[in-house]
């Protein structure tokens, strides 16, 4: 199990956790997540509806409305943001976008989750959904931690999410060789 909350002081996992309560106070992690997250799918913005915004948009800003609490939407939700949490780390291990589990540990723990209970939230998942999304769970949980290790508490929300996009984010496929290609 991960062991971030033993290896640092309280006093050290204060300085990250405050300066993102600050963003939250000012209503700023719900757009800095949406940019994040939605970058994959700004191709789709040509498929955008009259307002000018995209599908993808529109289903970023319903989940925001309706389950991040921060700025003019704190205090309207019944699910707090650590339950959210608990809810999406073992659903996210359960499926092979490590990248969104990455944030989700990261907001897990921002939010207040122990790093041992992270841990136990993807144990609790993979007992369900099989032995190869727990390892593969575990491990994102741990790259996570060593990622936000290496950057230390200097690093602010927006450049640890551009941290964790660069560790988590594939390397795009080379282009096919030309074996087979009709005239070569």
């Amino acid at each position: 199990m991960p062991v971030l909350n033993r290896e640092m002081t309280p006093e050290e996992i204060e300085a990250f956790r405050a300066p993102y309560r600050l963003l939250k106070q000012k209503g700023e992690v719900s757009a800095l997540l949406r940019r994040a997250l939605l970058a994959p799918f700004q191709p789709l913005k040509s498929y955008a509806r009259g307002d000018g915004k995209s599908a993808p948009e529109q289903f970023a800003e319903a989940i925001e409305d309706a389950f991040y609490a921060d700025g003019d939407n704190a205090g309207r939700h019944r699910l707090t943001p650590q339950n959210r949490e608990r809810v999406l780390i073992p659903l996210l291990a359960s499926r092979s976008d490590d990248f969104a589990l990455a944030v989700h540990v990261y907001l897990g723990w921002l939010e207040g989750l122990e790093d041992d209970e992270i841990g136990e939230l993807i144990f609790l998942g993979g007992i369900y959904t099989g032995i190869s999304h727990l390892a593969r769970g575990l491990d994102v949980v741990n790259r996570t931690f060593a990622v936000v290790t290496a950057a230390g508490s200097g690093v602010q929300f927006p450049e640890m999410l551009g941290k964790l996009k660069a560790a988590f984010t594939p390397a795009p496929a080379p282009p096919p060789s030309g074996r087979g290609a009709p005239g070569s």
